[in-house]
């Protein structure tokens, strides 16, 4: 009796389905994934990442990545200790000695641990960034301001420019903090913040390895000339940081 009503039902259905196609367009078939093309070339990547020297030093476990880091920071400071040091160092006090390089020393050392924080730790908190990035800047304008410290210093000739004879000084410590920014950025595995730290240990080294090379005193010859090694890495680098987390 259905034929006799004059449609069949698989006719229906049929143009049904030519009105859908119409409206909606034809599906066009799902292309297959190439799931061992796509793993070729995910491992390939991945072995070539591995043979990379940067890689390498990623890997290494926190405690060996903080060790190299701290070596790299020694290193450089012994480099420059073969050259000499100032002719007065032996004038400093022991104890003056032993609290300004051993609080430069102590900086130090927490900026290469807090730079080469572990990834499964939670980041550093901005305010403890801030707080060692202000100690750091703090401890070379104490050192430079300090009355008596530097009393016996020989001071510039008078009528010196002041970019004279602090250029050089920042310019060499900045070049000594090269390697050590260097070094502490191939074994940083990607922390927040991690650069602006890094930053204060490159200073660090570099005001460090000027107290024991420069033989010149006088309060704006050591912020300009060795304090402002610190404050050009760390406003440095802290303005590329904002920069790149403006451009992300």
């Amino acid at each position: 009796m259905s034929g006799a009503s004059g449609v069949r039902p698989e006719t229906a259905a049929d143009e049904r389905r030519a009105e859908l196609e119409a409206l909606l367009g034809r599906p066009e078939a799902t292309p297959e994934l190439d799931l061992d093309g796509l793993f070729a070339g995910v491992r390939e990547r991945v072995e070539d990442a591995e043979r990379s020297p940067s890689f390498r030093l990623k890997a290494q476990s926190t405690p060996r990545r903080r060790l190299l880091g701290l070596l790299a920071v020694l290193g450089v400071i012994a480099a420059n200790l073969l050259l000499g040091t100032r002719p007065d160092l032996g004038t400093y006090g022991p104890g003056l000695l032993a609290a300004s390089f051993g609080s430069l020393g102590v900086l130090v050392l927490l900026a290469v641990f807090a730079a080469l924080r572990p990834t499964h730790r939670p980041p550093l908190p901005r305010w403890q960034v801030a707080a060692l990035t202000a100690a750091s800047l703090a401890a070379t304008v104490v050192l430079a301001v300090v009355p008596g410290y530097h009393a016996h210093a020989a001071l510039p000739e008078a009528g010196r420019a002041l970019g004279s004879h602090a250029l050089p000084c920042l310019v060499y410590g900045f070049l000594v903090g090269v390697p050590v920014y260097a070094a502490l950025r191939l074994l940083d595995r990607g922390s927040p913040l991690s650069r602006v730290v890094a930053a204060s240990a490159a200073g660090l080294a570099g005001n460090l390895v000027l107290e024991l090379h420069c033989p010149t005193g006088g309060p704006a010859h050591l912020l300009a000339g060795h304090a402002g090694v610190v404050a050009l890495y760390v406003v440095g680098v802290g303005l590329l940081e904002a920069a790149l987390r403006h451009r992300d």
